[in-house]
C-alpha cells in the first residue's frame, strides 16, 4: 500500500521543515504492478472511500 498527497497540502522534502499532514489517497499494488484498490478521502471527511478492482 503507498499513500500518496493531499492535493491541496504539498508535501515537505526537507528535514528542517514540520511533517506534511496525512495523505488523502491510498493505493493497492500487486506484484505484477496492477492497481488493485485505491481509497480516498473526500472533502474532509474522516472515512475513506473505497474502489476496489478485480483482474
Amino acid at each position: 500500500m503507498f499513500a500518496g498527497p493531499s492535493a491541496t497540502t504539498p508535501r515537505r522534502t526537507t528535514r528542517e521543515t514540520a511533517p506534511a499532514a496525512p495523505g488523502h489517497t491510498r493505493y493497492w499494488i500487486d506484484t505484477d504492478a496492477r492497481l488493485r484498490r485505491f481509497s480516498a478521502r473526500l472533502s474532509g471527511a474522516t472515512d475513506w472511500l473505497v474502489a476496489t478492482f478485480s483482474a
